[in-house]
């Protein structure tokens, strides 16, 4: 017998006849090292400014029977059966979690279920049967979005977690079987209920092949009755009328200034002056003024009085102003207790496509219970109940209540929410304001002390700028001759155009005022109704190719026209065509909305009023150190 094979036989047999520590001395072996506990871990939660301590803790103990984790303290150690966690030997079981979020999770999808289901019936009904290779392909098109999204890409990302989840990539691909179910069984559907009407294809022709299937192209040059684009007064010209522009703006002012003390408001006479650099027209601009317009601007503002118009036309760069002071508003400190109801939801119904109108249900059922909240404890408190007491019962009142209360001192009246300056600025001194709803919170206020601040009064400053920017100095010059000047300008350009077809394509790609049109050297290959209007597209439609030039009204001005090319595309022989391409298309977001909204209209849905899922039965506590559990209701001892 060799060594080996008699030590295998000595150990087989000790350890039979519980005697191992013997037998592990023979020929020389030696007994494995002790189990220790692991090393310490450093556990790092995100949003902690240092680590939480550093945590032994035996790997596989139920409940920490060494006593190693002392209050305070968190550790990770594998636990029995579904427990996620414990605390103070208290179970935190899976059911428990999936019971906390349930209802919210519930809610999301049972209204994509009952879509789905409506989906299954009606394909049952239009015969539409789900192509299996379509799902595959839908399948791996979200898993690929997916891998690019929640993996940047990279499939060792993705190997990575199926390795932590211990699931294969197949079963992994496998869950996205129900949403690519929904989303064929959208289109399939879709597609089966299209039904284009004569008027939709008539749509679709003229949207393809134009106005009654005639694609033109015609050659324009517009000159434009728009100010700003127009060429009737150019840069060079202002220039050189520096000086009688700066005259022509102080007699402007002066007229203005006239207007306002003899009694026009404010934004009567700024609204015949609505031009000049942006950012700085006429109207309030408050205490924001200063340097903004230069030292003589602020000088003739800081000394005007509540009511008065200065009497002083000021020149800046910007043009000539006339100033006034509305009204000085009188800055004062309010200290004050608040108490906030949270709606407890936070939703925009205009940023979540077809879920809006649940969105906004959810918003308005949570301003209510917000509302009502905040009228019980008013209730309370107007009642004679005093306010810090009051405050805390209804912050106590388990989450049903208020969700917090505070004493705030020396709080700006200018600074508050808009909507909270009224309720602060008239509210008694000792009273309860009426709810107001500010941001997501409705708030309740009473004011406790009121202190006026003279030195912190803010003066309201206006002024009319009568600008002298060539922009606006060009607008002025314009108004009311661009029109004559404008059709003097266009019959001069089209005797023009009309001795040669050379020098009229020069002139579409020098002199034309609508930008778009002068890069192309004229050249327009659609004819919009909206844009050019019906008198312009008329006029085209009565354009012959080869003709001379014509003169057209449109919407911006006067064009000089002809027809270059034209297509006639029969609306029979288009039809075809467009039926085929209109039910072959994917459907838009709009149609698969439409057709779910009619099936739900049909339905008779009934909801639930509360889905929950049973959250476990709660656990026990351990007995206190040194101390006896009391028996369960009915006999029954602890665990």
């Amino acid at each position: 017998m060799t060594r080996g094979r008699l030590a295998a036989l000595l150990i087989a047999t000790a350890v039979a006849s519980g005697a191992s520590g013997v037998v592990l001395g023979v020929y020389g072996l030696r007994p494995p090292p002790p189990k220790l506990p692991p090393k310490p871990v450093d556990y790092r939660i995100k949003g902690l400014t240092k680590p939480l301590r550093p945590v032994g803790f035996p790997g596989g103990a139920e409940f920490d029977p060494t006593g190693m984790i002392k209050p305070g303290e968190v550790a990770r150690a594998a636990l029995p059966g579904d427990t996620l966690a414990s605390v103070d030997g208290v179970e935190i079981t899976r059911a428990d979690a999936l019971g906390l979020i349930a209802d919210e999770m519930a809610e999301s999808a049972v209204e994509r279920l009952i879509d789905l289901r409506l989906l299954e019936r009606e394909a049952d009904r239009l015969e539409v049967e789900v192509d299996p290779a379509e799902l595959e392909r839908e399948m791996g098109a979200i898993a690929g979005t997916v891998v690019s999204g929640r993996f940047h890409g990279k499939r060792h990302n993705l190997q990575a977690y199926l390795r932590n989840t211990g699931r294969t990539e197949a079963e992994w691909k496998e869950s996205f079987r129900v949403p690519a179910r929904e989303r064929v069984l959208q289109r399939a559907v879709v597609a089966a209920l299209r039904r284009p009407s004569e008027e939709d294809l008539r749509r679709a022709w003229e949207e393809a092949y134009g106005p009654g299937g005639r694609r033109r192209t015609v050659r324009s040059l517009l000159v434009s009755t728009t100010p700003g684009l127009s060429s009737l007064y150019d840069a060079d010209q202002w220039k050189a009328d520096r000086e009688a522009n700066l005259a022509d703006a102080k007699r402007l002012a002066a007229d203005a200034r006239a207007a306002l003390v003899g009694g026009e408001t404010l934004a009567v006479v700024a609204s015949r002056f609505p031009d000049g650099p942006p950012g700085l027209a006429s109207g309030i601009v408050g205490a924001a003024s200063h340097g903004r317009f230069g030292p003589d601007f602020d000088r003739v503002a800081e000394a005007l009085a509540e009511g008065v118009v200065a009497d002083e036309l000021v020149v800046s760069p910007h043009g000539v102003h006339v100033i006034l002071c509305p009204g000085i508003a009188e800055e004062q400190a309010v200290s004050y207790r608040v108490m906030r109801f949270a709606l407890g939801v936070l939703v925009d119904p205009h940023a979540h496509g077809e879920s809006g109108s649940r969105a906004a249900k959810m918003l308005a059922a949570a301003k209510e219970a917000a509302l009502e909240r905040a009228g019980e404890f008013l209730d309370v408190v107007r009642g004679g109940t005093p306010w810090t007491p009051a405050a805390a019962r209804a912050a106590d009142a388990d989450g049903e209540g208020g969700d917090g209360f505070a004493e705030i001192e020396d709080a700006w009246l200018s600074a508050a929410p808009e909507a909270l300056r009224g309720p602060l600025a008239t509210t008694a001194i000792g009273e309860a304001s009426d709810p107001v709803l500010v941001g997501s919170n409705v708030l309740v206020v009473q004011p406790t002390a009121r202190t006026r601040h003279p030195d912190r009064d803010r003066k309201t400053i206006g002024h009319i700028l009568v600008a002298t920017d060539y922009r606006s100095v060009k607008a002025r010059k314009l108004a009311g001759t661009i029109e004559a000047l404008a059709e003097k300008r266009a019959q001069e350009l089209l005797a023009e155009a009309k001795t040669s077809p050379k020098r009229f394509a020069e002139l579409a790609a020098t002199a034309n005022e609508d930008p778009a049109a002068r890069a192309s050297k004229g050249l327009l290959t659609e004819v919009d109704l909206k844009r050019h209007g019906e008198d312009f597209v008329v006029a085209i439609d009565a354009l012959e190719v080869g003709g001379p030039p014509t003169l057209v009204r449109s919407r911006d001005g006067f064009h000089i026209v002809e027809l270059v090319k034209a297509t006639d595309t029969p609306f029979e022989i288009a039809r075809d065509g467009l039926l085929a391409k209109l039910t072959g298309e994917p459907p838009t977001r709009s149609e698969i909305l439409k057709v779910i909204a009619n099936l739900r209209a049909r339905a008779r849905i009934v909801i639930a009023k509360r889905l929950t899922l049973t959250p476990s039965r709660p656990k026990e506590a351990p007995p206190p150190p040194g101390g006896t559990r009391k028996p369960a209701a009915g006999g029954a001892g602890g665990r």
